[in-house]
Order: structure tokens, then sequence, then C-alpha cells
């Protein structure tokens, strides 16, 4: 068991570093310096909000669900609400983005990152749940998934001339789509009356010092 478990991780490890280096290989060729250049902004930038703003969800979900002190239900609905509702905040804030930078190329900066980080945030909060529940084949196909869609569709979208932003969404699409094929299986079994407030502040006092520190490394 321990040897397949290996194998599997493995191979959810070994795949998605290939399909970043052949990523890397097609997005010199089709973007140009300087679109390469905005991608590389907005990719680098989602992903350290990600790790400032999501990042504890899932960090707190590997602390805490082999303790056994909350039920299923709880976990999920409390990770659950936390996301909506931080997405909900993101919102507002990328509507209020749009508004003030109207008619300039920073709205399509702003909305492509938007949603590439609530699809980030959703498959890592996913990833790290099957790998607290260690379930090593639904990790594998969810991350090796990720790594193909993300790569097929920037590709498809660079290819097509939508410059950066394009590879931006593709990316986007490529997170979401494994995401939410588990979703109903992973994700839906969750209620509002089970959020659970002593969970949160558990959550909030393990993953903000790494929030923190993510903050300040970058």
């Amino acid at each position: 068991m321990l040897f397949r478990h290996s194998g599997i991780y493995i191979l959810a490890k070994f795949i998605p570093g290939l399909m970043a280096f052949a990523a890397l290989s097609f997005y010199t060729h089709l973007l140009s310096p300087d679109e390469y250049g905005v991608y590389t902004l907005i990719f680098t930038g989602t992903v350290f909000l990600h790790n400032v703003i999501f990042n504890w969800l899932p960090a707190g979900t590997l602390r805490y669900w082999s303790n056994q002190e909350f039920s299923k239900i709880q976990f999920l609905s409390t990770l659950s609400m936390s996301y909506l509702r931080i997405t909900l905040v993101l919102s507002v804030i990328t509507i209020l983005g749009i508004v003030y930078y109207w008619g300039r190329p920073q709205v399509s900066w702003i909305l492509n990152s938007f949603f590439l980080l609530i699809a980030l945030a959703l498959f890592t909060m996913t990833q790290n749940l099957y790998s607290a529940k260690i379930e090593p084949s639904k990790y594998a196909f969810l991350t090796i998934s990720y790594s193909i869609c993300a790569l097929l569709f920037g590709v498809i979208f660079a290819y097509m001339g939508f410059g950066a932003t394009g590879v931006i969404s593709g990316i986007a699409i490529g997170t979401f789509i494994p995401a939410i094929v588990v979703f109903k299986n992973t994700w839906l079994p969750f209620k509002k009356t089970s959020y659970s407030k002593q969970l949160i502040k558990r959550l909030l006092t393990y993953g903000l010092p790494l929030a923190a520190a993510a903050l300040v490394e970058e």
C-alpha cells in the first residue's frame, strides 16, 4: 500500500512538472516578449494573492482534518462558507477595480486575475482535502487533469492570438474544470448551519502566520 501510494503521488508530481516545462516552451514561442512579461506578472501576482488570502484554508485542512475533532460536514461546511465569503468580498473589490480602470488594459488584467484566483483557491482546497483524507488516486486525478487542461487551454488561447490575458483565461478554465468535475461529490454535502466558528478560529490561528510569511517572503 505504501509503495502504491508513493507511486501515485510521484506520478502526480512528475506529469505536472512535465506540463510546466512544456508550457514554458509553448508560451515563449507563442507570446511576444512584452506579452510574456504581462503573463508572468499576472500569474505570479495571482499566485501571491492566493497564498496570502486563501492558502490558510487548505493549510489548515492538512493540519486539522485527521484530528477528527470536527465532523466531516462541519469541516466541509466551514471551508465552503469561508471560500464563498472571501470570493464575495473579492468580487466587490474586482468590480471597483474594473470601474476605476474602465477603458484601460488593466480591466482585462484584473478580471482574469480574479477568475484565476478563485479557480486556484477551489482547486487547492480540493487537492489538499484529498491529501488530508489520504485519497491518492483522487489527488492524482485532480492534479494531473489540472496540469493538462491548464496547458491545453492556455496554448489554444495563445495560438488564437488572445495574448497574455488569453493564456491566463485558459489556465483559469483548465484549473476550474477538474475542480468542478469532482465538486458535487466533494463539496456539495455542506450546510450553512454546520459552519463552525471554533474550527474557523483554529484554521485562522494556524494559517494566518503562514499567510504573513508568504507576504514577507514575497
